[in-house]
């Protein structure tokens, strides 16, 4: 078999193309750092690759959870440390109180600093961080405790405070009632 001077110059020119191919890729795996540019380049090196920005994904999301939960429980704490703060205090305006040596004078001073300690309490419980409360964990888009003056019927200067905790999701007696009624008069 004769090798004719045409096939010799065609091998030697692939030879060459392939040469320059590989030379090209070399420079630029160089110049772009990059090890694999595609997965057939390395198959297991392209599955790390792959595990690796998804492992680094999840590492940016939980950053960004943990840059969002710290106002939160900075803000928590400080509110905590301070409800005791207040309720001690309240508890040692209450202990004042008890006592029989008191005048309704004095009575009556004491009863505007438990109003004002209230007042605190009321405040501290509406304490939000990006628009939601920070004392309720499934139901944040209402206040944990809200003071409610209810007064008697016919009277309007018996009035009384008392706390209330909101039923999410639910409706109030008198609306449930008047559904009723409503319903049954179909």
């Amino acid at each position: 078999m004769r090798i004719s001077e045409v096939f010799s110059q065609r091998m030697y020119l692939r030879n060459l193309k392939k040469s320059q191919a590989d030379l090209d890729e070399a420079l630029l795996r160089m110049s772009t750092g990059q090890k694999v540019r595609y997965g057939s380049d390395d198959p297991s090196g392209a599955a790390e690759i792959i595990r690796l920005k998804d492992e680094s994904s999840k590492l940016g999301m939980r950053r960004n959870g943990i840059s969002q939960a710290r106002p939160w429980l900075q803000l928590t704490e400080q509110a905590v440390t301070d409800l005791g703060a207040t309720l001690s205090e309240a508890w040692s305006l209450a202990i004042k109180g008890s006592s029989d040596t008191l005048r309704p004078s004095d009575r009556l001073a004491l009863a505007g600093q438990v109003a004002a300690l209230r007042r605190q309490v009321e405040n501290l419980a509406g304490l939000r961080v990006a628009g939601r409360y920070i004392f309720l964990r499934h139901a944040d888009r209402h206040a944990a405790l809200t003071m409610r003056r209810a007064t008697t019927r016919g009277t309007r200067a018996a009035s009384t405070s008392r706390w209330t905790r909101p039923t999410c999701g639910s409706t109030s007696p008198a609306t449930r009632s008047s559904a009723r009624r409503r319903s049954a008069g179909r």
